[in-house]
């Protein structure tokens, strides 16, 4: 299954980036991480990736082929930072900026607002409904439901409201795009649930963005 609309470009050049993954695991007064333990998988650079495609539409306007994304050093190390460094410098609980908008703020991105939600269908519409007459660009993250206090697997994707048409950027997949709001709506309701299920009564959460100083 692939997201609504015309496929721009896919993905599929950034399919092997990735590297070990650090596996994390909640404080019992939630206010710290720790490192648990070291994967033997690799994980991909969705994140990385999301926050770049987002920085460079709002810099440079609709994106036409990975040619403008196509940086594999720069977002296989921004990943890096994100999954082994941005925990150890932020306090949970506490205040303290969470490391997706460290992410973010790293790519010149400013977070003005932040949803959080349960995952499933019901909200997925919701949130894409809330979002589709809107002008705005959003970085959206689920989470599979936690185990034993381990924080599990996550994805994130990139969606884009207004103007030219209603994107939705997944590394996974690629960049796609329609002017049909129904589409937009209920077509990726149902891809995003059927192709991240495991993330069922997990987590969602978004945010809208815009370019630091703009």
């Amino acid at each position: 299954m692939v997201p609504a609309g015309e496929e721009i470009f896919r993905t599929s050049a950034f399919q092997d980036l990735g590297f070990t993954r650090v596996s994390w695991k909640q404080a019992a007064d939630n206010d710290e991480v720790e490192m648990l333990q070291v994967l033997d998988h690799q994980e991909g650079v969705c994140a990385a990736l999301t926050a770049l495609w987002m920085r460079k539409t709002l810099e440079q306007g609709d994106l036409t082929s990975t040619r403008h994304i196509n940086d594999h050093m720069y977002v296989a190390m921004s990943q890096a930072a994100y999954e082994f460094g941005s925990f150890s410098a932020t306090r949970l609980g506490s205040g303290g900026r969470e490391p997706r908008e460290r992410l973010l703020e790293a790519n010149n991105l400013k977070v003005i607002s932040n949803q959080w939600d349960t995952f499933n269908k019901p909200h997925l519409k919701f949130l894409l409904r809330e979002i589709v007459f809107d002008f705005g660009c959003y970085y959206l993250s689920m989470w599979e439901p936690p185990r034993g206090g381990v924080i599990g697997s996550a994805h994130a994707i990139g969606l884009k409201t207004g103007g030219t048409g209603l994107f939705l950027f997944d590394a996974n997949q690629g960049l796609y795009k329609t002017k049909n709001p129904h589409a937009f709506v209920n077509g990726n309701t149902d891809f995003l649930y059927a192709a991240y299920h495991e993330f069922k009564n997990g987590r969602i959460h978004y945010c809208t963005c815009q370019l630091d100083g703009g």
